[in-house]
């Protein structure tokens, strides 16, 4: 990378710092935006940068979510989080949660996304067909074809709430892209028989599905 073009104001930062003086966490992101790689580095680049921290090896998120902290990065300096915040990429999962699918939804744009709902991520009490955008964002998934991976596990009536928004209304059968598809809790006749699923290579049902010929 070389030598910071901006040592001596970043090292006048790094003194108040260490003085307390000041904001110090307004210190550190002034410090942190003056640095090399927040100043050259492309933001295509910092993009896949920021892809790689978070994506893990295999591609599919597990069911407890990304470890504490693997957002961090958002903290550093405004640069680094309006680069990320337009890199849809790294928002094709958007959690465990309902809570966190409704924070997250709207910055993954049409890229892939992972849909992951985990009973530790604690579901009681939630409800799909309350959230009215969030359901419009799983059907226009749906619609779209881009959801990669299916992963429900929680309370029947939230899980089935879920997968009804995601099955289309109509008799058509459809061709989807899910690659990965995990339920729990769930009758998942009508699912199942509205679509195909060329690209699947993992599917597994936990107690409580139910598939009907």
């Amino acid at each position: 990378m070389g030598r910071e073009i901006n040592i001596d104001r970043i090292l006048y930062l790094e003194k108040q710092i260490e003085e307390g003086a000041g904001d110090i966490i307004k210190l550190k992101r002034t410090r942190n935006s003056l640095l090399n790689i927040s100043t050259i580095v492309p933001p295509e680049i910092l993009g896949s940068i920021f892809r790689w921290n978070v994506i893990p090896d295999g591609g599919l998120p597990p069911f407890d979510g990304y470890p504490e902290g693997t957002y961090n990065f958002l903290l550093v300096c405004h640069r680094w989080f309006e680069v990320a915040s337009h890199t849809p990429q790294l928002w094709g999962f958007w959690g465990n949660t309902l809570k966190k699918w409704s924070r997250w939804y709207k910055r993954s744009g049409t890229t892939p996304i992972d849909l992951v709902l985990s009973w530790r991520g604690d579901t009681r009490g939630s409800d799909i067909s309350s959230d009215g955008p969030l359901r419009d964002a799983l059907r226009d998934r749906a619609t779209c074809d881009a959801i990669r991976s299916l992963h429900l596990r929680g309370e029947r009536f939230l899980v089935t709430s879920i997968l009804s928004t995601l099955t289309p209304d109509d008799e058509d059968v459809r061709c989807s892209s899910i690659e990965s598809i995990s339920l729990q809790c769930v009758d998942a006749s009508k699912f199942f028989a509205r679509y195909r699923f060329p690209k699947l290579w993992y599917l597994d049902f936990s107690t409580g599905v139910t598939i009907s010929s």
